[in-house]
């Protein structure tokens, strides 16, 4: 079993809005149970002087034909001097594989808070059909699903929202003959009854491997929620390179 320690991210620039909470679903399934956790730093500078500090969890337990998987974790920030709760997250999954011959069902829940995007709580409960498919070169994973998203406004009532949404994803993962892999992610959220109501995220990361336990990744992200709270920006990007290490 390895843990791994993500440390040192050395580049990100960002403009996030609230953004699609992406869970992996291609991670190798072990029998038993696995946890990982991992810090992080960022440093910007300039008109604003910002710092932001976060940590976050991983575990996933499988047994046979069912897995339980939850993540989470706490950003915080100081901004021109003042510390304020950026994002916290806790993310429950349980998976039973084989549901309908390879098809797998998975159902969750999510409570994640936003103060500087105004959100103090959106709640998530929805599940879905997904297949995995793995071969030497590329794995991927595909789910189409329904949630139900309730969100409350950090200061004001009246702006809270009950959607019910669907949920489509795509994962995909390769890996060239060199042993660098690309990982592409992409999500899409309608409002089922308003489809000009929507999430999208697009993720992609390249990992490149510099020994055995320790990789360096840059990322790249693009988010688009066409109805966010107040003066939010519509579509936000991001920009990260970060060291991980493998124990």
């Amino acid at each position: 079993m390895f843990r791994k320690l993500a440390l040192l991210p050395l580049l990100a620039l960002s403009t996030q809005s609230m953004a699609t909470v992406i869970v992996q679903g291609l991670n190798e399934e072990l029998e038993g149970w696995v946890f990982k956790i991992a810090a992080s730093y960022a440093e910007s500078t300039g008109v604003t002087e910002r710092t932001v500090y976060g940590a976050n969890y991983a575990t996933e337990y499988n047994n046979g034909l069912n897995q339980f998987r939850s993540h989470g974790g706490l950003a915080y920030n100081e901004t021109n001097g003042s510390t304020i709760s950026d994002n916290q997250l806790v993310h429950l999954r349980y998976v039973r594989k084989g549901l309908v011959g390879p098809l797998r069902g998975e159902f969750f829940y999510q409570l994640q808070a936003n103060d500087i995007k105004l959100v103090a709580e959106r709640e998530l409960i929805g599940g879905g059909l997904s297949y995995r498919s793995f071969s030497e070169q590329l794995n991927y994973h595909v789910m189409v699903g329904l949630m139900n998203e309730q969100e409350q406004h950090l200061t004001d009532a009246t702006l809270d929202r009950d959607v019910d949404r669907m949920n489509i994803s795509t994962q995909l993962q390769w890996t060239f003959k060199s042993k660098n892999k690309l990982n592409i992610v992409l999500y899409h959220q309608p409002n089922i009854d308003d489809f000009d109501d929507y999430r999208t995220t697009f993720e992609s990361t390249l990992v490149v491997p510099l020994g055995e336990r320790v990789d360096v990744n840059f990322s790249y992200s693009n988010n688009m929620n066409t109805t966010p709270f107040g003066a939010i920006p519509k579509r936000s990007t991001n920009f990260e390179t970060s060291i991980s290490y493998s124990f």
